[in-house]
């Protein structure tokens, strides 16, 4: 019941746009057991994995535009197993990529304590 997709808003989060990736997201969480609000019923990466999926969204329609980007969640509540959606990195770009700022992964989780 854990899903998880990629979503733009290129009018400050006013409207938000799905994004798909290259290999396509697996699935649809269209449960009315565990909805999950955030994505119901939408395309999402959905399941169990235990490797590390990677895959790419292509966003050269938003090039030149200020954009929001967001990895929306959705998950139940069921409380023995592990949830969410470990998100490795995110690197935006082409030949030429953005800056970005390193970190440790230990200041990535004091963000969010």
């Amino acid at each position: 019941y854990d899903v998880g997709n990629l979503k733009v808003s290129a009018d400050n989060g006013v409207t938000w746009t799905l994004v798909y990736p290259f290999g396509g997201y697996d699935g649809i969480n269209s449960s009315t057991s565990y909805p999950s609000p955030c994505a119901w019923n939408e395309e999402a990466f959905t399941g169990t994995s235990t490797t590390v999926v990677r895959d790419c969204f292509d966003l050269t329609e938003y090039v030149g535009q200020t954009i929001l980007v967001k990895l929306d969640l959705g998950t139940d509540s069921w409380p023995t197993s592990d949830l969410g959606w470990y998100i490795k990195w995110v690197k935006l770009g082409g030949e030429e990529q953005s800056p970005v700022q390193n970190s440790t992964w230990g200041a990535i989780k004091a963000m969010y304590r």
